[in-house]
């Protein structure tokens, strides 16, 4: 991929400057491919830099509105690179540019909005079968995009009211719950209780309680 390559010293010729002129640092040369693109690929180089780790080519078409060729291209591009046979993942440089460009579309509060909103859809959707004893299957499938619903999760925390993130608040702590991950699940529960500050009490009251059920199933207590 470019940024490990760069990482090693193979720092490519500059298409925008004199002869012999090479990069000073990385921001230059994402600059550079930024700049050789056509907007749509600037567009998806952004939104796919809202997924955290790596993910999977039908998220980046549903969260991202990236398609297939405009994937291949970003692949060609090394902006993205190949995990497995139809995941992706982005480089934290590639990724942390891609952010900071983000800000600099018109649109991205809604591309924000899109990504958060249809990532945590693919969680509800799967979030009935969590609760059953063969629930496995859906925590298998959900379990490599973990990082990504978190962010998304994180991004709605910012404009979704009370009723709004209770769904998503719920299936992540029941996905959190068969994976042991207990620090996981009251961090997502202190970061509501923080956001929501002045959430109705009945609202806090609730929330507390699902704190209180992470302490006790800590200790072999059931979480329903």
């Amino acid at each position: 991929q470019l940024v490990h390559k760069l990482e090693q010293g193979n720092w490519p010729e500059s298409r925008l400057h004199v002869p012999g002129y090479r990069y000073n640092t990385l921001q230059d040369v994402m600059a550079d491919t930024w700049s050789q693109l056509e907007p749509a690929l600037r567009e998806a180089w952004a939104r796919c830099a809202l997924f955290k780790g790596g993910f999977a080519l039908d998220w980046a078409h549903d969260c991202a509105g990236v398609n297939d060729h405009q994937a291949a291209l970003l692949v060609e591009r090394s902006i993205l690179g190949r995990e497995a046979p139809g995941r992706l993942s982005m480089h934290a440089m590639a990724r942390q540019y891609g952010l900071q460009m983000l800000d600099t579309l018109p649109q991205a509060d809604a591309h924000r909005r899109v990504f958060a909103s249809a990532a945590l859809r693919r969680l509800l959707a799967l979030s009935p079968q969590l609760v059953r004893e063969d629930g496995a299957a859906a925590v298998d499938a959900l379990r490599p995009e973990i990082a990504t619903l978190a962010a998304a999760f994180d991004l709605a925390l910012h404009w979704e009211q009370p009723e709004e993130i209770n769904p998503p608040l719920q299936a992540m702590l029941r996905v959190y719950h068969r994976l042991g991950w207990s620090h996981a699940a009251t961090r997502l529960i202190e970061a509501v209780l923080a956001r929501h500050a002045q959430a109705p009490a009945a609202w806090r009251i609730i929330w507390h309680h699902m704190g209180a059920e992470i302490v006790h199933n800590q200790h072999g207590h059931q979480v329903n």
